[in-house]
């Protein structure tokens, strides 16, 4: 049986939480791994982060407290995605479809009856650690909560995990019946849930996320785990404006001269991987008539149409107006 693994993103958002707390996270649970040489982890390691954290904090519900924290803009591109389906019924279909850029072994399975949707791990998934279950269970709903603007509400949560001590804080969050030391673990709620509006539907974004979702699927299998996630990186910041070094270094958690060295290592430069980036964003995007020209251009992430025609004039050395239009000829 293959070895379950985790993304490197998730230790780097625990030490994220940690270093939010106050803590030096470097010195509770050693250097973090470079995203180019260790994408995924062992779970056992992601596992063992996690215990060390809880216990250093002190803190009876920290898996709690920590998995109020996931946002969907922590997972980058798949965040963005999942925030543009019309309904959380779509977002749930479209998160199980992607897991494998998280987990190299899929999960949780979704059954569904007539009034019902219950999402359940596998059977042969066991948390070893209560902090490990509660945190997946209510970053799930905080996920769900945080797509749609609402308070979804569940009608019952199972752990597999014994009873706690004391498990107010999280019977509060969860607002529903609570029951311990079941043999899976699984939340069950209204199937009406699923029906429930994201607060950004939209559906042509939609589509050209998913087409770098799939191309990021596809790198997988490739050689250059580290140029998958910069470009990644770089496609989250143009959600946000003009991408730097700087910036994308911070994605990564990376220094810049970090990043600059990878680079070099590689015979390449951030300009460059930025343009051949944008490039072939570009080039994707033009043929839908849907997007106008200035469309694109924000998609890309310049603030205006001029800049990113005379960029794609270096590159092709056509006009976008006159590449699309070569299209259609």
């Amino acid at each position: 049986m293959p070895t379950a693994q985790i993304s490197s993103y998730y230790l780097h958002w625990l030490h994220d939480y940690l270093r939010r707390e106050g803590q030096d996270s470097q010195a509770i649970l050693g250097v973090l791994p470079d995203l180019e040489s260790r994408p995924y982890l062992p779970m056992t390691e992601w596992r063992q982060g996690l215990v060390v954290a809880a216990t250093w904090l002190d803190d009876p519900d920290f898996g709690l407290h920590f998995g109020q924290t996931i946002t969907p803009a922590r997972f980058g591109l798949l965040g963005y995605l999942l925030h543009h389906c019309d309904t959380l019924g779509q977002a749930g279909r479209r998160m199980r479809h992607y897991l494998p850029l998280f987990f190299s072994l899929q999960r949780m399975r979704f059954e569904v009856t007539q009034d019902e949707v219950r999402v359940a791990w596998q059977a042969d998934v066991v948390f070893p650690h209560y902090h490990e279950e509660v945190f997946a269970v209510v970053s799930v709903v905080q996920f769900a909560r945080a797509l749609t603007g609402q308070h979804v509400q569940l009608a019952a949560v199972g752990f597999a995990s014994p009873a706690p001590n004391d498990s107010r804080a999280l019977r509060d969050f969860l607002g529903c019946p609570i029951v311990f030391s079941q043999e899976s673990t699984w939340m069950q709620g209204p199937l009406a849930a699923l029906a429930l509006p994201t607060a950004l539907p939209d559906a042509l974004l939609r589509g050209l996320l998913e087409q770098q979702a799939e191309a990021m699927l596809a790198s997988l299998a490739g050689k250059d785990e580290f140029m998958v996630a910069l470009r990644q990186s770089l496609f989250a910041l143009m959600q946000e404006g003009e991408p730097t070094l700087e910036r994308a270094a911070a994605r990564l958690h990376l220094s810049a001269r970090t990043l600059h060295r990878r680079l070099e290592e590689r015979g390449s430069r951030f300009r460059e991987v930025l343009e051949q980036t944008r490039q072939q964003l570009a080039e994707s995007y033009l043929p839908d008539v849907r997007l106008s020209i200035a469309d694109v251009a924000l998609l890309l992430g310049y603030s205006e149409q001029s800049p990113f025609t005379h960029a794609f004039k270096r590159w092709t050395g056509k006009t976008p107006y006159a590449w699309r239009k070569q299209l259609s000829a």
